[in-house]
């Protein structure tokens, strides 16, 4: 009205294009309350609409907890459309969080009473989480609600749930009558499930699995009996990582058991070539040339094995080595079976003579591995020389030489410390004493070399690692990794997102990588009860029981009131075991 009697005045359109300039420019601040009320309105719609379909691409990719706070803000920017809570309730329930999915339905069941969804959503919340109750009264509510023609089957599932759960119908009155149960169909739901097809495996190709992974699928193989399989799985995994000679040696094993001998004494002299004078393996080789008629070559290497062996726990092996020794030979060398054996004898009696001669043999090895930078090897080695002679100081003591000059300071200083209860002699304590405080000293000092790490960045790994728990929660175990290690970029001095790092590498079994996690743990947050179990179990997983038994000798040293009770008679069961 104003602007027609403005335009009938002398001037009018100049005066009336300026009005209408100025109130373009002001926006809701000069337009009246209802008007300024819809347009915020409309602006939020149009924002909580953009963030639901964000939400919904983000559920089709299965990021729940992502999805969940998309729809979450959609609901805030708009309130008057509930589906964004029931959205946000769903994908609770996929993430596993069952209390903030059960508060959600509730919530949208009390913004939305009219739509029956928010009770099924509900019930299937509490079915999931094991509150069978609170479930089949869910289902009920859903049952009377429910009115829509074309929720026929959500109906009956609802219905055949219930009395799955072991609840009843009796009473429940259907808001579709027509989608009621057959008798003879509700009475069997209760009490048999249809047969399911199995899934077809999915078939996983070795090239694009880890040496680990095919480790394991080739131990696999062999304890089903499906030797050749497991030949090739070993063999791979060596190809994978030459250093894995475990792989190598497992190999030998399931081509002597598929009867491919001439290949299985091939492999045994490959590894005997990498390894020397190792007993299994001669022990392996001697029983691939018996099988292969070689009987003169099989007693030479069985009585090469008896003159080697001198580990306590192999008293059963060493007797059959004797009896095929006697059988294979004649008896015009059993006298000379007799001395091995009673070398082997002396050898257990006494680990100066036998046992710490071949122990320090394996260091000597282990030491050139290690100047090699061929860490795999000279762990493996060092491995082997405390199974030969776990009591004897001096091997303890070498061995944490060794890892000293691979800067492994944390391990050695176990080495010496493990060393240093097996000594007696006050100057040897001493001598020791001065290796550990060197190895303390190194240890300290990586410890002790943090960096400057402003407000901002912390603030940015704690916002890092929230969100890492989450996608680890949700089963987004590779974004929780990513995660975890942004956060110790962020914050290399914050030693709780090492810990969770190494937790979350040792949950896929990622061993090694767990194990240097759980290191740099330690460095951060020293004597950390969480840290020093989850370096055992690390090391217990790589197959090297000597440094496992160390950690477990270092958690049994921690105060009583940080260990779990537990794991302490974990500790002290695995201490007393043989190594091997």
């Amino acid at each position: 009205m104003c602007y027609d009697k403005w335009a009938d005045s002398s001037g009018g359109k100049m005066v009336r294009f300026w009005v209408v300039g100025m109130l373009l420019l002001a926006g809701p601040a000069f337009m009246p309350a209802p008007a300024a009320a819809q347009a915020v309105a409309a602006d939020g719609k149009a924002k909580a609409k953009a963030l639901y379909k964000e939400g919904k691409k983000l559920v089709k990719q299965k990021k729940f907890m992502e999805a969940s706070a998309k729809f979450a803000a959609a609901f805030e920017a708009d309130p008057s459309y509930p589906k964004s809570l029931y959205r946000e309730a769903y994908c609770y329930r996929k993430a596993k969080k069952y209390d903030l999915a059960a508060a959600k339905y509730k919530e949208f069941i009390t913004k939305d009473p009219s739509n029956p969804d928010g009770h099924f959503g509900l019930a299937e919340t509490y079915r999931k989480a094991g509150k069978k109750t609170e479930a089949i009264n869910s289902y009920k509510k859903y049952l009377v609600n429910e009115k829509r023609a074309k929720e026929t089957k959500w109906v009956k599932r609802a219905q055949k749930l219930v009395l799955d759960l072991g609840g009843s119908l009796q009473g429940v009155t259907l808001g579709l009558p027509d989608a009621k149960l057959d008798p003879a169909t509700s009475s069997a739901s209760a009490k048999k499930k249809p047969a399911q097809k199995p899934a077809k495996k999915k078939v996983v190709y070795m090239s694009a699995m880890s040496e680990e992974e095919v480790l394991s699928m080739g131990e696999e193989k062999m304890a089903a009996g499906d030797y050749k399989k497991a030949a090739e799985a070993f063999s791979t995994a060596f190809a994978k990582n030459p250093s894995l000679l475990r792989a190598l040696f497992n190999k030998g094993i399931a081509l002597q058991k598929a009867g491919k001998f001439l290949n299985a004494r091939t492999t045994f002299e490959a590894y005997d070539k990498k390894f020397p004078n190792d007993p299994d393996t001669i022990y392996q080789l001697a029983e691939t040339e018996r099988l292969m008629g070689n009987t003169e070559r099989a007693g030479s290497l069985f009585q090469r094995y008896l003159k080697l062996e001198g580990r306590p726990n192999r008293a059963k092996q060493v007797n059959r080595a004797r009896l095929m020794t006697k059988e294979l030979l004649g008896a015009q060398d059993e006298g000379q079976a007799s001395r091995a054996a009673a070398a082997v004898k002396q050898t257990a009696d006494s680990p100066l003579l036998g046992q710490a001669l071949l122990a320090q043999n394996f260091l000597s090895q282990a030491a050139l591995a290690a100047e090699r930078k061929d860490r795999s090897m000279a762990m493996h080695l060092m491995a082997l020389a405390v199974s030969y002679a776990p009591t004897e100081p001096a091997v303890h003591e070498k061995r944490g030489k060794i890892l000293i000059a691979m800067n492994n300071a944390r391990d050695a200083e176990n080495a010496f410390q493990t060393a240093i209860t097996y000594v007696d002699k006050e100057k040897d304590k001493k001598r020791i004493r001065k290796w550990i405080n060197k190895a303390r000293r190194e240890g300290h000092s990586e410890a002790t070399d943090k960096q400057s790490v402003s407000q901002e960045e912390a603030e940015t790994a704690r916002t890092l690692f929230a969100q890492a728990e989450e996608k680890w929660a949700a089963g987004d175990t590779q974004g929780a990794l990513e995660g975890f290690r942004q956060a110790t970029q962020y914050d290399p001095n914050w030693g709780k997102s090492y810990i969770r790092l190494a937790e979350c590498l040792l949950d896929r079994d990622e061993n090694a990588d767990a194990l240097t996690v759980f290191r740099q743990a330690n460095l951060v947050d020293p004597q950390n009860e969480t840290v020093v179990w989850g370096m055992a179990m690390a090391a217990d997983g790589l197959g090297d029981k000597p440094l496992a038994n160390d950690y477990f000798r270092l958690y049994l040293q921690l105060p009583s009131d940080t260990t779990v009770e537990s794991r302490v008679r974990v500790a002290e069961q695995r201490l007393v075991e043989p190594l091997y």
